[in-house]
Parts: C-alpha cells; sequence; structure tokens
C-alpha cells in the first residue's frame, strides 16, 4: 500500500532522459501526435524550465504517459503540470496512472523547484531594484503547489477528488481563431487622447499592477517579478513576447501581453481596470493583439478563459473565435 491507502500501483514513474527520446516521440505519435519540434525545443530551452517524467508498466516496460510541467506564469512556488494519458485506458487505469504520475511529480519537484523559484525570484528582485529603483512584496507562496490541467472530458478527475490531496479548483475554456477577420472597431471616446504603446517597467509598473488587482481575483494576480520577466524592464522588447499598455487621457488603463510563436499566437492576458470596462477598450485591445499577432507571422490564435466569464466569452466570440475544449485546473493541497 501506498502513503494514500491505495494498492500498489503497476507503474513506475521516472525523470525524462534523452536516452529514451525516441520511444516518447513514438508514443506521442500512437496518441496522434505528428509535431514534436516545439516539444523538443521547450524541453531544451533552459529558461522555459520545463520538465517531463514517464510513465512505465513494469521495470522493463513501454512508456504508457508521460507528463510535462513548467514554473506556472513563472510565479514563485507553482509549479503547472500537463498529464498525457492513453484515451484507450478503461477510466480505472487512466486514474491509477494520472495519480501515480501526478504524486511522483509532487514529490519530485517539492524541494528543487522551491529552491529554483527562491533564486530566480532574488535575481529578478534584484534587477527591479537596479533598474527601476523599486522594492517588491515577499511572494505569496511559502511552499510549492503543483497545478494539474486536466481535459474536461478527462474520466479520472474524480479519483483526485477522492484522495484528499487534490481539489478541483477552475475550469478553463480554450479558444482559437482561424481567420485574420477583425470587426470594427468602436469609436473613441469623444474629446479624449487613446493611446497604446508597448510596456515600459520604468514608468508604467506600479499602475499596470494597480489594474491587475483591481480587474482579476487574487489568484491570478501577476507579480511585478513576472511582468517585468515578460517585458523586460529597459523598455526593449523581449523576443517571442509582446506587452502593450494602454493610456486614456495619459493614464494607464489596460494592458495585453502576447506570445509569439509562428504559426501559433497566444494572447495571453487582456486587463482593464473595472472603472472603464463595457466601454469598448477591452475590443480595441483584442484587436490591437491579433494585429500585433498577425504582423509577427501567426497563422491562428489561441487563448483560455474561465468558464464563468460570461462578458469575455462574448467578445472572444465576436472576434470570430471558436470553442476547441477545455481543462479542469486541479491544485494539490
Amino acid at each position: 500500500m501506498d502513503q494514500m491507502g491505495r494498492p500498489d500501483s503497476q507503474y513506475l514513474v521516472a525523470s525524462y532522459q534523452v536516452e529514451c527520446r525516441d520511444e516518447l516521440l513514438g508514443f506521442r505519435e500512437a496518441q496522434g501526435v505528428t509535431s514534436h519540434d516545439r516539444f523538443l525545443a521547450n524541453l531544451a530551452d533552459p529558461e522555459l524550465g520545463m520538465r517531463a517524467w514517464v510513465a512505465r508498466k513494469g521495470d522493463a516496460g513501454a512508456i504508457v504517459g508521460y507528463a510535462t510541467g513548467v514554473p506556472w506564469q513563472r510565479r514563485p512556488g507553482v509549479f503547472g503540470v500537463n498529464l498525457n494519458i492513453p484515451k484507450a485506458m478503461d477510466a480505472e487505469e487512466q486514474a491509477e496512472l494520472a495519480l501515480d504520475l501526478a504524486e511522483h511529480i509532487r514529490e519530485a519537484i517539492q524541494e528543487k523547484i522551491q529552491e529554483e523559484s527562491r533564486q530566480s525570484q532574488e535575481q529578478l528582485r534584484g534587477q527591479i531594484r537596479r533598474e527601476l529603483g523599486a522594492t517588491t512584496a515577499p511572494s505569496r507562496s511559502a511552499r510549492v503547489h503543483t497545478l494539474m490541467a486536466f481535459p474536461i472530458s478527462a474520466r479520472w478527475l474524480p479519483a483526485f477528488s477522492r484522495t484528499g490531496e487534490w481539489s478541483p479548483f477552475q475550469e478553463l475554456v480554450h479558444y482559437r481563431k482561424d481567420t485574420k477577420t477583425i470587426p470594427p472597431t468602436p469609436p473613441a471616446p469623444v474629446g479624449s487622447t487613446l493611446e497604446v504603446r508597448p510596456f515600459v517597467a520604468a514608468t508604467d509598473l506600479s499602475t499596470v499592477l494597480e489594474v491587475e488587482h483591481a480587474a482579476f481575483p487574487e489568484f491570478w494576480w501577476q507579480s511585478a517579478e513576472e511582468f517585468v520577466s515578460f517585458g523586460g524592464s529597459g523598455g526593449a522588447p523581449v523576443p517571442g513576447q509582446t506587452f502593450d499598455v494602454m493610456l486614456l487621457d495619459g493614464q494607464i488603463i489596460g494592458y495585453n501581453m502576447n506570445s509569439v510563436t509562428p504559426p501559433r499566437g497566444y494572447v495571453g492576458r487582456i486587463g482593464v481596470h473595472p472603472a472603464h470596462q463595457g466601454k469598448g477598450f477591452g475590443h480595441r485591445l483584442l484587436a490591437h493583439a491579433l494585429l500585433r499577432l498577425y504582423e509577427a507571422g501567426c497563422a491562428h490564435v489561441e487563448l483560455n478563459t474561465q468558464i464563468e466569464n460570461a462578458q469575455s466569452r462574448r467578445l472572444y466570440e465576436k472576434f470570430g473565435f471558436a470553442e476547441v475544449g477545455g481543462h479542469w485546473m486541479v491544485r494539490s493541497n
């Protein structure tokens, strides 16, 4: 029996080693995944910090599942993981394999990721102090939390809930847009000046944080370190990313962050201060984001949002985004 009182597992989980590269790619192809370039590039990118784990059935068995994970939203103390479980397995086998992968990963990353996160955070804080003369609040996380992303259709979710070690806490919806049409942009407020320009940490950071805290629930707040890491601190753009702010009469009221990996673009964040929501500013920011991504060579654009965020979902669908799936976020207790 394991520590949670479950029967000893038939699966063995270990960290990915380059020696099993071809076998893992073969497993992915058997699951219908035919493109591996981005996956391999992410594994090899030291800045991303991606880790992977493989599960086998018995000591010398073939790979039957795997997981990948990265520090989530560059947030110290939080690690996001995607599980890849064969659809052909029955529900009980899926649940057993998913739990084995999850528990192994949680134990493996607890100390190492916490230390790496602390070091990374201190480096970013030092950079902010040196270049902006600013101080930042301590991390809100005193320990590592593991976030699992499960497809909405995952049959193993109830098994996680029963253990008491994991809690489903957020359902997200995925959207994708394959056309480059953009609806007409609402007119700017009469007598006002509206501007969208690149984020400059030295002048914009504190106000962007105010918009962030007003516009989003606390769990989704990004920190000063995350904003600086994404947008840069010296005004120069960060490769593969765009970060713009919207100013109304010289005051920042919203912002947009995108990831650029042609042919795919990803709208990572659109934030508008609640005092200015419902007035077409989110529409303008999304239109601007799409233009930026198309100019960078992206043929299709993806994003996700909370399932209960009806206002944002209406906006995305107005722009031609189609729902293509979703997942549960499951958090370690």
